[in-house]
C-alpha cells in the first residue's frame, strides 16, 4: 500500500467501496471463519474514511457496524437503500 496515501489524514470525507470487508468487521462466514481483508482494515484505520460499503459475506448482508469513525455497510448481493447521517 502506498504510504503517502495510507498515512494521510484528509479534511475531505473519503469513502471506500470494496468487495471484501475489513478483517473482523462484517466478515464472519457461516463456518465460523473471519474472511475479511487485513489490508482494507489497515487502510481504514490509517485514513479518515467515513463510509465503507462492502459485500462478499452473504451472512452479513444488510448489516452495519463501525470501525473507528467509519460506518461499514455490507450491502449484500442485492444492494440496499439506507439514510445515513455521517
Amino acid at each position: 500500500m502506498n504510504s503517502k496515501i495510507s498515512n494521510r489524514k484528509s479534511r475531505f470525507a473519503i469513502n471506500l467501496v470494496s468487495h471484501s470487508p475489513p478483517k473482523g468487521i462484517l466478515d464472519l462466514f457461516s463456518m465460523g471463519k473471519h474472511l475479511g481483508s487485513v489490508i482494507i482494515r489497515e487502510f481504514i484505520e490509517k485514513t479518515s474514511l467515513k463510509l465503507v460499503v462492502c459485500g462478499h459475506i452473504h451472512e452479513s448482508s444488510g448489516k452495519i457496524e463501525n470501525l473507528g469513525e467509519a460506518v461499514v455497510i455490507n450491502a449484500g448481493p442485492l444492494g440496499m437503500f439506507n439514510d445515513l447521517n455521517i
